[in-house]
Protein backbone atom coordinates (compact mmCIF):
# COMPACT_ATOMS: atom_id res chain seq x y z
CA UNK A 1 0.00 0.00 0.00
CA UNK A 2 2.98 2.39 0.38
CA UNK A 3 4.41 1.53 -2.80
CA UNK A 4 1.30 2.30 -4.15
CA UNK A 5 0.96 5.93 -2.01
CA UNK A 6 4.64 6.44 -3.36
CA UNK A 7 4.12 5.76 -6.92
CA UNK A 8 1.20 8.11 -6.36
CA UNK A 9 3.15 10.80 -5.09
CA UNK A 10 5.44 10.52 -8.00
CA UNK A 11 2.97 10.52 -10.88
CA UNK A 12 1.55 14.08 -9.14
CA UNK A 13 5.20 15.17 -8.96
CA UNK A 14 5.95 14.43 -12.39
CA UNK A 15 2.70 15.94 -13.70
CA UNK A 16 3.06 19.08 -11.70
CA UNK A 17 6.75 19.37 -13.06
CA UNK A 18 4.94 18.92 -16.55
CA UNK A 19 2.53 21.85 -15.68
CA UNK A 20 4.84 24.11 -14.87
CA UNK A 21 6.88 23.79 -17.79
CA UNK A 22 3.81 24.15 -20.01
CA UNK A 23 2.87 26.57 -17.65
CA UNK A 24 5.90 28.27 -18.31
CA UNK A 25 5.80 28.11 -21.92
CA UNK A 26 2.28 29.67 -21.85
CA UNK A 27 3.68 32.39 -20.02
CA UNK A 28 5.74 33.46 -22.66
CA UNK A 29 3.34 33.48 -24.75
CA UNK A 30 0.75 35.60 -22.79
CA UNK A 31 3.40 38.11 -22.24
CA UNK A 32 3.97 38.61 -25.41
CA UNK A 33 6.60 37.70 -28.21
CA UNK A 34 9.76 35.77 -27.45
CA UNK A 35 13.02 37.80 -28.40
CA UNK A 36 14.25 38.24 -32.04
CA UNK A 37 17.19 37.07 -33.87
CA UNK A 38 16.53 39.71 -36.28
CA UNK A 39 15.06 43.30 -36.23
CA UNK A 40 14.10 45.43 -39.30
CA UNK A 41 15.08 48.87 -39.07
CA UNK A 42 13.04 51.26 -41.96
CA UNK A 43 13.59 54.58 -43.73
CA UNK A 44 12.33 56.72 -46.42
CA UNK A 45 14.57 57.19 -49.79
CA UNK A 46 14.40 61.26 -49.67
CA UNK A 47 16.37 63.96 -49.99
CA UNK A 48 16.62 64.43 -46.77
CA UNK A 49 16.34 61.26 -45.36
CA UNK A 50 17.38 59.82 -41.54
CA UNK A 51 20.99 60.93 -40.91
CA UNK A 52 21.49 58.25 -38.40
CA UNK A 53 20.60 55.75 -40.95
CA UNK A 54 22.51 57.27 -43.58
CA UNK A 55 25.93 57.13 -41.03
CA UNK A 56 25.20 54.02 -39.72
CA UNK A 57 26.31 52.02 -42.31
CA UNK A 58 29.90 53.22 -42.79
CA UNK A 59 30.52 51.55 -39.17
CA UNK A 60 27.95 49.43 -38.81
CA UNK A 61 26.91 51.22 -35.56
CA UNK A 62 23.61 49.46 -34.76
CA UNK A 63 24.69 45.94 -36.27
CA UNK A 64 27.87 45.88 -33.44
CA UNK A 65 25.38 46.98 -30.86
CA UNK A 66 22.70 44.44 -31.43
CA UNK A 67 25.27 41.59 -31.93
CA UNK A 68 26.24 41.54 -28.15
CA UNK A 69 22.31 40.61 -27.49
CA UNK A 70 22.31 37.89 -30.36
CA UNK A 71 20.13 39.69 -33.12
CA UNK A 72 21.17 40.41 -36.08
CA UNK A 73 19.94 43.96 -37.58
CA UNK A 74 18.09 44.13 -41.37
CA UNK A 75 18.00 47.62 -43.13
CA UNK A 76 15.16 48.12 -45.22
CA UNK A 77 15.05 51.30 -47.19
CA UNK A 78 11.50 52.44 -48.75
CA UNK A 79 9.48 54.93 -50.34
CA UNK A 80 5.47 56.13 -50.69
CA UNK A 81 3.03 56.02 -48.13
CA UNK A 82 1.41 53.06 -50.16
CA UNK A 83 4.05 50.72 -49.29
CA UNK A 84 5.42 52.40 -45.86
CA UNK A 85 1.94 51.97 -43.72
CA UNK A 86 1.00 48.70 -44.69
CA UNK A 87 4.28 47.54 -43.57
CA UNK A 88 3.70 48.96 -40.09
CA UNK A 89 -0.05 47.83 -39.98
CA UNK A 90 1.47 44.70 -40.70
CA UNK A 91 3.59 45.21 -38.05
CA UNK A 92 6.73 43.73 -40.75
CA UNK A 93 9.71 46.41 -39.16
CA UNK A 94 10.63 47.01 -36.07
CA UNK A 95 11.60 50.61 -35.84
CA UNK A 96 11.36 52.99 -38.66
CA UNK A 97 12.74 56.66 -39.48
CA UNK A 98 9.63 58.23 -40.49
CA UNK A 99 8.91 62.15 -41.68
CA UNK A 100 7.26 63.66 -38.30
CA UNK A 101 4.32 64.75 -40.63
CA UNK A 102 3.60 61.18 -41.63
CA UNK A 103 4.09 60.00 -38.09
CA UNK A 104 1.42 62.47 -36.43
CA UNK A 105 -0.80 61.35 -39.02
CA UNK A 106 -0.17 57.50 -38.68
CA UNK A 107 -1.39 57.84 -35.42
CA UNK A 108 -4.85 59.09 -35.89
CA UNK A 109 -5.55 56.08 -38.01
CA UNK A 110 -7.93 58.29 -40.25
CA UNK A 111 -5.83 57.91 -43.66
CA UNK A 112 -6.46 55.68 -46.11
CA UNK A 113 -3.34 54.99 -46.37
CA UNK A 114 -3.08 52.89 -42.98
CA UNK A 115 -2.39 53.71 -39.39
CA UNK A 116 -2.42 52.06 -36.11
CA UNK A 117 -1.61 52.23 -32.50
CA UNK A 118 1.55 49.72 -32.95
CA UNK A 119 4.57 52.34 -32.95
CA UNK A 120 5.56 55.19 -30.78
CA UNK A 121 7.35 58.19 -31.21
CA UNK A 122 10.90 56.82 -28.99
CA UNK A 123 13.36 59.59 -30.07
CA UNK A 124 14.66 62.31 -32.61
CA UNK A 125 16.28 62.39 -35.94
CA UNK A 126 16.17 65.47 -37.85
CA UNK A 127 15.36 68.97 -36.97
CA UNK A 128 15.01 71.78 -39.79
CA UNK A 129 12.70 74.22 -40.87
CA UNK A 130 11.17 72.87 -44.19
CA UNK A 131 7.65 73.42 -44.36
CA UNK A 132 6.62 76.82 -45.84
CA UNK A 133 2.80 78.26 -46.71
CA UNK A 134 3.01 79.45 -51.06
CA UNK A 135 0.05 81.71 -51.85
CA UNK A 136 -1.33 83.76 -55.17
CA UNK A 137 -0.22 86.98 -55.82
CA UNK A 138 -3.68 87.94 -53.91
CA UNK A 139 -3.01 87.22 -51.06
CA UNK A 140 -0.13 89.15 -49.45
CA UNK A 141 -0.98 88.37 -46.01
CA UNK A 142 -2.27 85.82 -43.43
CA UNK A 143 -4.97 87.97 -43.02
CA UNK A 144 -5.83 87.32 -46.52
CA UNK A 145 -6.99 83.54 -46.02
CA UNK A 146 -10.01 84.37 -43.68
CA UNK A 147 -12.73 82.64 -45.45
CA UNK A 148 -9.76 81.06 -48.25
CA UNK A 149 -8.89 78.12 -48.69
CA UNK A 150 -5.52 76.06 -47.92
CA UNK A 151 -4.62 72.94 -49.86
CA UNK A 152 -2.55 70.06 -47.75
CA UNK A 153 -1.69 67.05 -49.10
CA UNK A 154 -1.67 63.63 -47.30
CA UNK A 155 -3.89 64.50 -44.53
CA UNK A 156 -1.14 66.39 -42.90
CA UNK A 157 -2.71 67.60 -39.52
CA UNK A 158 0.90 68.76 -38.93
CA UNK A 159 1.32 71.27 -41.21
CA UNK A 160 -2.19 72.95 -40.09
CA UNK A 161 -1.36 72.22 -36.80
CA UNK A 162 1.63 74.47 -37.60
CA UNK A 163 -0.42 77.40 -39.83
CA UNK A 164 -3.07 77.40 -37.46
CA UNK A 165 -0.30 78.86 -34.41
CA UNK A 166 0.58 81.40 -37.39
CA UNK A 167 -3.19 82.24 -38.22
CA UNK A 168 -3.82 82.94 -34.09
CA UNK A 169 -1.37 85.37 -34.43
CA UNK A 170 -3.44 87.55 -36.82
CA UNK A 171 -6.92 86.49 -34.82
CA UNK A 172 -7.61 83.50 -37.25
CA UNK A 173 -8.43 79.77 -36.71
CA UNK A 174 -8.60 76.91 -39.21
CA UNK A 175 -12.44 75.59 -39.67
CA UNK A 176 -11.72 72.65 -37.81
CA UNK A 177 -10.37 75.26 -35.03
CA UNK A 178 -13.43 77.07 -35.08
CA UNK A 179 -12.48 79.67 -37.28
CA UNK A 180 -12.81 80.84 -40.88
CA UNK A 181 -9.84 79.44 -43.08
CA UNK A 182 -10.64 75.86 -44.51
CA UNK A 183 -8.65 73.35 -44.57
CA UNK A 184 -8.83 70.93 -47.58
CA UNK A 185 -7.18 67.53 -47.92
CA UNK A 186 -5.66 65.58 -51.31
CA UNK A 187 -3.93 62.82 -50.68
CA UNK A 188 -1.79 63.26 -54.14
CA UNK A 189 0.67 66.06 -54.29
CA UNK A 190 -0.03 66.27 -57.99
CA UNK A 191 -3.81 66.52 -57.05
CA UNK A 192 -3.29 69.95 -54.27
CA UNK A 193 -1.11 71.61 -57.22
CA UNK A 194 -3.39 71.34 -59.77
CA UNK A 195 -5.88 72.84 -57.45
CA UNK A 196 -3.44 75.71 -56.62
CA UNK A 197 -2.68 76.44 -60.28
CA UNK A 198 -6.92 76.18 -61.07
CA UNK A 199 -7.45 78.86 -58.17
CA UNK A 200 -9.44 76.32 -56.18
CA UNK A 201 -7.14 76.84 -53.49
CA UNK A 202 -5.65 80.06 -52.25
CA UNK A 203 -3.15 78.73 -50.82
CA UNK A 204 -1.05 75.29 -49.92
CA UNK A 205 1.70 73.91 -47.93
CA UNK A 206 4.93 73.31 -49.44
CA UNK A 207 8.44 71.98 -48.61
CA UNK A 208 11.09 74.88 -49.21
CA UNK A 209 12.89 73.40 -51.65
CA UNK A 210 9.55 72.72 -53.58
CA UNK A 211 8.88 76.40 -54.29
CA UNK A 212 10.77 76.11 -57.71
CA UNK A 213 8.24 73.16 -58.89
CA UNK A 214 5.34 74.89 -57.58
CA UNK A 215 6.19 78.30 -59.76
CA UNK A 216 7.10 76.53 -63.06
CA UNK A 217 2.99 75.11 -62.57
CA UNK A 218 1.49 78.97 -61.08
CA UNK A 219 4.52 81.21 -61.83
CA UNK A 220 3.32 84.22 -59.68
CA UNK A 221 3.03 82.30 -56.92
CA UNK A 222 5.05 83.53 -53.27
CA UNK A 223 6.20 82.04 -50.79
CA UNK A 224 4.15 84.20 -48.18
CA UNK A 225 5.76 82.60 -44.79
CA UNK A 226 7.67 79.70 -43.31
CA UNK A 227 5.69 77.87 -40.65
CA UNK A 228 7.68 78.40 -38.20
CA UNK A 229 8.01 82.01 -38.93
CA UNK A 230 9.27 83.91 -35.56
CA UNK A 231 10.45 80.30 -34.64
CA UNK A 232 7.22 80.33 -32.63
CA UNK A 233 8.13 76.68 -32.26
CA UNK A 234 11.62 77.03 -31.63
CA UNK A 235 15.05 77.38 -33.35
CA UNK A 236 14.29 74.10 -35.78
CA UNK A 237 11.01 71.51 -34.96
CA UNK A 238 10.79 68.15 -35.41
CA UNK A 239 11.15 66.82 -39.52
CA UNK A 240 11.61 62.95 -38.66
CA UNK A 241 11.14 60.96 -35.54
CA UNK A 242 12.31 57.38 -34.54
CA UNK A 243 9.25 55.01 -34.00
CA UNK A 244 9.58 51.81 -31.90
CA UNK A 245 7.16 49.13 -32.18
CA UNK A 246 5.21 48.61 -29.07
CA UNK A 247 5.41 45.01 -28.35
CA UNK A 248 8.80 44.53 -28.56
CA UNK A 249 9.30 47.90 -26.17
CA UNK A 250 6.81 46.24 -23.70
CA UNK A 251 8.32 42.65 -23.70
CA UNK A 252 12.11 43.19 -25.22
CA UNK A 253 13.14 46.45 -23.83
CA UNK A 254 16.95 45.72 -23.43
CA UNK A 255 17.08 45.55 -27.60
CA UNK A 256 15.06 48.65 -28.07
CA UNK A 257 17.40 49.98 -26.07
CA UNK A 258 20.19 48.86 -27.58
CA UNK A 259 19.00 50.22 -30.53
CA UNK A 260 18.67 53.79 -28.96
CA UNK A 261 22.29 54.03 -27.65
CA UNK A 262 23.48 53.05 -31.45
CA UNK A 263 21.15 55.79 -32.47
CA UNK A 264 22.94 58.48 -30.09
CA UNK A 265 25.80 57.17 -31.19
CA UNK A 266 24.79 57.23 -34.81
CA UNK A 267 23.46 61.00 -33.99
CA UNK A 268 26.78 61.92 -32.71
CA UNK A 269 28.67 60.93 -35.65
CA UNK A 270 26.35 63.10 -38.53
CA UNK A 271 26.61 65.61 -36.36
CA UNK A 272 30.77 65.86 -36.92
CA UNK A 273 29.35 64.72 -40.55
CA UNK A 274 27.18 67.62 -41.31
CA UNK A 275 29.03 68.48 -44.50
CA UNK A 276 29.33 65.40 -45.73
CA UNK A 277 25.45 64.16 -45.18
CA UNK A 278 23.84 65.96 -48.35
CA UNK A 279 26.50 63.68 -50.56
CA UNK A 280 25.60 60.51 -48.36
CA UNK A 281 22.07 61.53 -48.97
CA UNK A 282 22.32 61.70 -52.79
CA UNK A 283 24.41 58.66 -53.07
CA UNK A 284 21.53 56.08 -51.14
CA UNK A 285 18.93 58.01 -52.82
CA UNK A 286 20.54 56.99 -56.73
CA UNK A 287 21.74 54.06 -55.36
CA UNK A 288 17.66 52.88 -54.23
CA UNK A 289 16.29 54.07 -57.62
CA UNK A 290 18.91 52.29 -59.65
CA UNK A 291 20.51 49.31 -57.96
CA UNK A 292 17.45 48.20 -55.97
CA UNK A 293 14.10 49.28 -57.97
CA UNK A 294 15.76 49.17 -61.38
CA UNK A 295 14.39 52.42 -62.36
CA UNK A 296 15.04 53.99 -65.97
CA UNK A 297 13.39 57.19 -64.67
CA UNK A 298 13.18 58.22 -61.18
CA UNK A 299 12.62 62.12 -59.73
CA UNK A 300 16.68 62.46 -60.03
CA UNK A 301 18.32 65.63 -58.31
CA UNK A 302 21.22 67.51 -58.52
CA UNK A 303 23.58 67.90 -55.65
CA UNK A 304 22.39 71.61 -55.09
CA UNK A 305 18.65 70.40 -54.14
CA UNK A 306 20.46 68.20 -51.42
CA UNK A 307 22.76 71.04 -50.06
CA UNK A 308 19.52 73.20 -49.66
CA UNK A 309 17.92 70.21 -48.24
CA UNK A 310 20.44 70.14 -45.68
CA UNK A 311 21.48 73.65 -45.17
CA UNK A 312 19.36 74.24 -41.63
CA UNK A 313 19.04 70.65 -40.70
CA UNK A 314 20.10 69.12 -37.57
CA UNK A 315 20.57 65.59 -36.49
CA UNK A 316 18.96 65.09 -33.15
CA UNK A 317 17.79 62.43 -30.59
CA UNK A 318 15.93 64.84 -28.67
CA UNK A 319 12.12 64.40 -30.26
CA UNK A 320 11.16 67.86 -28.62
CA UNK A 321 8.13 66.80 -26.59
CA UNK A 322 6.68 70.38 -26.29
CA UNK A 323 6.48 70.31 -29.92
CA UNK A 324 4.85 67.02 -29.74
CA UNK A 325 1.99 68.28 -26.61
CA UNK A 326 1.32 70.51 -29.08
CA UNK A 327 0.72 68.58 -32.21
CA UNK A 328 -1.19 66.06 -29.61
CA UNK A 329 -3.16 68.86 -28.42
CA UNK A 330 -4.12 70.61 -31.86
CA UNK A 331 -5.06 67.38 -33.28
CA UNK A 332 -7.34 65.98 -30.41
CA UNK A 333 -9.21 69.43 -30.51
CA UNK A 334 -9.79 69.82 -34.17
CA UNK A 335 -11.19 66.51 -33.56
CA UNK A 336 -8.20 64.31 -35.74
CA UNK A 337 -7.41 62.62 -32.95
CA UNK A 338 -10.10 60.60 -30.90
CA UNK A 339 -9.68 57.56 -27.98
CA UNK A 340 -5.89 58.10 -27.33
CA UNK A 341 -3.72 59.40 -24.87
CA UNK A 342 -0.29 61.48 -25.61
CA UNK A 343 1.73 58.09 -24.68
CA UNK A 344 0.29 56.41 -27.39
CA UNK A 345 2.22 59.07 -29.38
CA UNK A 346 5.56 59.01 -27.63
CA UNK A 347 7.02 57.26 -25.13
CA UNK A 348 10.62 58.41 -23.82
CA UNK A 349 10.94 56.09 -20.80
CA UNK A 350 13.93 53.57 -22.89
CA UNK A 351 15.36 56.58 -24.21
CA UNK A 352 15.83 58.29 -20.87
CA UNK A 353 17.06 55.43 -19.33
CA UNK A 354 19.93 55.21 -22.39
CA UNK A 355 20.50 58.82 -21.48
CA UNK A 356 20.64 58.41 -17.34
CA UNK A 357 23.08 55.28 -18.03
CA UNK A 358 25.24 57.27 -20.34
CA UNK A 359 25.20 60.57 -17.34
CA UNK A 360 23.03 62.69 -19.57
CA UNK A 361 20.34 64.99 -19.15
CA UNK A 362 16.86 63.14 -19.60
CA UNK A 363 14.68 64.82 -22.31
CA UNK A 364 11.39 66.31 -21.46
Amino acid sequence: MRNRYCVFLLLILVLALVMTACGGTNAVDNEGEAAPQEITIAYIAMANMAPQAIVASQEEIFEKALSELGVEVKWELTRSLDNVWPMMDAQEVDFFYLPAQNVATYVTETSEFGGSDFYRVIAGSLENNSYTLMAHPDITSLQDLDGKTVGIVNYFYFEEAMLNKQLEKVGLKTKAMGGTVNVEYQDMMMDVHEKFESNEYNAITAWNTMAGMVQKRVPDATVLLNLNEGEIFGRRHPQKWLMGRKELMENNPEIVKAVLGAHLDATEIALAQTSQLPILAKERYDDYFVNTLKAEQYPNFPEEYYVSMWEDAKPVYDPDLSFIREIYDFMVAAGYLQGKTIDQFVDVTLLNEVLTERGLDAVK
